[in-house]
């Protein structure tokens, strides 16, 4: 995204005399309200996203301005998201989830809509934070639990080993 990575050597024309900045929170919110509702902008989206994520996780200066601009994005779809197909949804979208376990993906793969990015509950935390996305995890909507089958056999020595080593698995 930043010119000086591309042009390393063009670094004085560009930021010097050009004035070329980086792109701040307001210009990728404005570019991803334009790539917007565009299906074909997906792969650019995803990208968008997450370098929105990553300049909100190191930008601290005037948290009420980057909320104004974050809150921009809610009624926009620049969410991709993938079934058996790829679509687009808007943050209030009732219908997407976020793999938060690689489980869960693998169990509900094709089922659901779930965002498109890989590793979307780690490498945007901080977007999801902001745009009050939590709820979304499938962890918080999926209840796990775990039936045995079969009889049960009685091993002694097991028994002993996985005792001696109880208090220091509770910690």
């Amino acid at each position: 995204m930043a010119l000086k990575l591309e042009y390393p050597r063009l670094e004085t024309l560009f930021v010097v005399h050009l004035g070329v900045k980086d792109a701040d929170v307001k210009d990728i919110v404005a570019h991803l309200i334009d790539l917007s509702y565009n299906v074909e902008h997906a792969p650019d989206l995803k990208d968008l996203v997450q370098v929105l994520d990553k300049r909100i996780a190191c930008d601290v200066s005037n948290l009420q301005l980057r909320r104004r601009n974050i809150q921009r994005l809610n009624k926009v779809a620049i969410f991709p998201v993938h079934r058996m197909t790829l679509d687009l949804r808007t943050p209030l979208d009732g219908d997407w989830f976020i793999v938060d376990r690689k489980r869960f993906g693998e169990c509900f793969e094709g089922r659901i809509w779930v965002l498109d990015i890989e590793g979307a509950a780690k490498h945007l935390r901080s977007l999801i934070v902001h745009m009050k996305l939590e709820s979304r995890f499938l962890s918080r909507h999926v209840v796990e639990r775990t039936h045995t089958t079969g009889t049960s056999e009685h091993h002694p020595a097991m028994t002993n080993v996985l005792r001696s080593k109880a208090p220091f698995i509770d910690r």
